[in-house]
């Protein structure tokens, strides 16, 4: 999930460029040249943006909710302060409230696939799996590689029962990444309920074994195991 974040906001640059923030005054703010008052709207939401991460990363989630409320304010219609706090909502299990922020940050970029896989991740901790799978389609349609969309499209079709359709759904997702570890430990589990257990044998090993290889890098460079949910990698 950092990695998610942390791609995300390494577009925040381009986002505030083309945002109607850049080319409209705070509401509120004191009159002035239209420049002069694009130029104050652009930074007020660079702060706040920047701001809402660090105390969203901090773990500080009602404080940074605040600080993307200050944010939606001032623009409204700015569908990465609305996916930060959808992400807050959901860190804190608030998933109905996190839904209604990641379907506002789509209706305003319906090609938002990171918006649209974090809805999907939510529905799949309320058990609404049917709803999770369009959810991570939707995102595929705009991006047919984006890996974590295939791996939680997998578990939702797996939570269904729906076994052969959630194994290609893994291959998908491995197909992207070879050392995708969720995917191939989960279409291992779909090959055993299919009855292939030498193969689905083969497909958990190899990824317990990306597992373990993952964990130790992480643990050389210092770093602690993530914040893993459903699908994350």
């Amino acid at each position: 999930m950092s990695d998610l974040i942390d791609g995300i906001f390494a577009s925040v640059s381009r986002r505030l460029r083309k945002s109607a923030c850049l080319h409209a005054p705070i509401r509120g703010a004191p009159g002035g040249s239209a420049g002069g008052a694009a130029e104050k709207a652009g930074n007020e939401c660079r702060s706040l943006l920047n701001r809402g991460k660090r105390l969203m990363n901090a773990g500080r989630y009602p404080e940074a909710i605040a600080c993307c409320d200050d944010l939606l304010t001032a623009c409204d219609s700015f569908p990465l302060a609305w996916f930060i706090k959808g992400t807050c909502y959901a860190r804190t299990g608030s998933y109905s409230d996190a839904i209604a922020c990641y379907a506002k940050a789509t209706g305003i970029d319906p090609g938002y696939t990171g918006a649209w896989n974090r809805w999907g991740v939510c529905l799949m901790h309320l058990e609404r799996f049917g709803e999770a799978v369009r959810c991570f389609e939707h995102a595929l349609e705009v991006n047919a590689r984006y890996t974590a969309a295939w791996c939680n499209r997998g578990i939702a079709l797996e939570k269904l029962g729906r076994y052969r359709e959630a194994s290609s759904s893994f291959d998908r997702a491995i197909e992207a990444d070879p050392d995708y570890a969720e995917a191939w430990i989960r279409k291992g589990s779909c090959l055993k309920e299919l009855g292939e257990r030498d193969e689905g044998e083969r497909c958990s090993a190899r990824g317990e074994a990306l597992r373990r290889r993952r964990r130790r890098a992480q643990e050389s460079a210092g770093i602690p195991p993530g914040r893993l949910t459903l699908g994350d990698k």
